[in-house]
Order: structure tokens, then sequence, then C-alpha cells
């Protein structure tokens, strides 16, 4: 069931207009073992678990520039997320 919330909140999370049910509750024909069980999920507590989640992203730079950046200890993570802010003109603040 937690799975099938966290799948139901990642597909609604993106649409604009959430898509109508086309099934008829009442039409719905079970065998003598099945149930039907709905799946309800709070998009407002979904969004805050996975709005700041971290991904892993793989990129190449050339050796030599890895080997300068790492004698200097450079984050690549922080830098990168400060490149992309910058480039994309997002105002952390509001994100």
């Amino acid at each position: 069931m937690e799975n099938a919330k966290e799948a139901l909140g990642l597909f609604l999370e993106d649409l604009e207009e959430y898509p109508k049910s086309t099934t008829n509750i009442k039409d719905v024909k079970l065998d003598d073992n099945q149930i039907i069980s709905f799946i309800t999920v709070n998009l407002d507590e979904h969004k805050k678990k996975y709005e700041n989640k971290s991904i892993k992203k793989t990129l190449s730079i050339p050796a030599w520039l890895n080997t300068i950046a790492e004698k200097e200890g450079v984050n690549f993570s922080q830098l990168l997320q400060k490149a992309l802010i910058e480039t994309l003109h997002i105002d952390k603040v509001s994100k």
C-alpha cells in the first residue's frame, strides 16, 4: 500500500488537472477472493517529502580538471547546484 501511495503521488504531483475516473465502481466484477482497495495520498505531504530529495546524476569532466578540483577540495554537488541555480535564474528562497 505504501508503494502504491508513493506511485500515485509521483504520478499526480506534476499534473495541472487530475484525471477523472472512467470506471464505475459498481460495474467492477470481482472473484470471491478479491477486494477493491482505495489508495489515497496527501499531495501536500508527498511534495514536502520529495521536494528536496537529492537525486544522483552522472557527469563527465576532463581528468585534469577533476585532479585540480579534488586537490582544492571542491564539492562537486554544491558547485553544480550553485551553477544550475545561477544559470537558470532561480530564486533559491522561492523554491
